[in-house]
Parts: structure tokens; sequence; C-alpha cells
């Protein structure tokens, strides 16, 4: 999903057309303000490592009940 939104050709397109660098890795990672790891390759990681999210299974919905 992600690399359908982040238009990464466009960016890089961009990029090269102002003279610019633009990084070959499509997907990065960094640590967020919250102290958490961002990896672009693995969102889901990030969502699911909140203790309250979405993302969980079923037998772990039914425990934080």
């Amino acid at each position: 999903m992600a690399r359908q939104v982040q238009q990464l050709a466009l960016y890089r397109q961009a990029a090269e057309a102002l003279g610019l660098p633009a990084r070959d890795q499509d997907m990065r990672s960094s640590q967020l303000i919250d102290g958490k790891i961002w990896d672009g390759a693995d969102p889901v990681a990030y969502a699911r490592s909140f203790r309250l999210h979405a993302m969980a299974d079923h037998a772990s919905r039914q425990a934080l009940r």
C-alpha cells in the first residue's frame, strides 16, 4: 500500500530535474518522536507495536476486553 501512495518514482524524477540527489532506497527507516522505529518496508509492525491498535488478531482482541 505504501508504495502505491508514496509515488517514489515521481519524487525521484522531480529531484533529478532539480539536480538534487535521489536516494536508491525505496522505503526508509527512522526513529520517530515516540521512540519507536518506523520501517517503511514493514508498516504493520509499527502499528502492532502499540498496545491498542486495529491490527490485532482475534485472540488478542478478545484478551483486551
